[in-house]
């Protein structure tokens, strides 16, 4: 039995936020269940990215602008 990968996508957007991006987020989501390959867990919150949580996803997709709210602070 294969487990499935956690796939975590970040939506944040500093200044203009882009339309497309429910769509992106139904997508991706959507990839996930019909292929049955990863789970998704789409949030707009950077709090996330930091040394302890990015551990527990496969993989990280970036859908945003701007600059995002993160520092070396948030990885020892």
């Amino acid at each position: 039995m294969r487990l499935k990968k956690k796939l975590l996508m970040i939506t944040h957007s500093a200044g203009f936020k882009h339309d497309y991006l429910p769509t992106a987020k139904k997508v991706v989501k959507s990839l996930g269940e019909q292929l049955g390959f990863f789970d998704v867990l789409a949030i707009e919150d950077c709090a996330v990215l930091n040394e302890e949580e990015v551990r527990k996803f496969d993989t990280i997709l970036f859908a945003t602008s701007g600059e995002l709210p993160i520092s070396d602070k948030n990885f020892t």
